[in-house]
């Protein structure tokens, strides 16, 4: 389950710096956005929280969700005890995904998994 928070994680920073990047042509930065996290399956919602604050990404995560701009909404899939091996190694059959969602228009901003 770590490993999995810590994809989504990975998923979520490089969305963002990829968003202010593209920032230069048509598209909105997400800096300074208020983000509200949707509670998630196995209580991964404040992991969430403490990794996008730990990780100093410039956004600001609200508790109340009619003061947020973006809901991050995700699901998380517990894929049983058995372990996959691959050629980079072992990981677990764990499968996450998130999405962003624009509040105002209900567009999806982002999604991984």
């Amino acid at each position: 389950m770590r490993r999995c928070l810590l994809a989504v994680l990975a998923l979520l920073a490089l969305a963002f710096t990829q968003t202010v990047a593209q920032n230069k042509s048509e598209k909105p930065s997400l800096a300074g956005a208020k983000i509200f996290i949707e509670p998630m399956e196995g209580d991964l919602h404040p992991f969430i929280a403490a990794e996008i604050v730990k990780k100093e990404l410039p956004v600001v995560i609200v508790t109340d969700r009619k003061n947020a701009e973006y809901i991050l909404a995700g699901s998380f899939i517990k894929g049983g005890d058995k372990r996959n091996r691959t050629a980079s190694g072992v990981t677990d059959k764990d499968q996450g995904s998130v999405q962003l969602i624009n509040v105002k228009d209900k567009t999806l901003v982002w999604a991984g998994r």
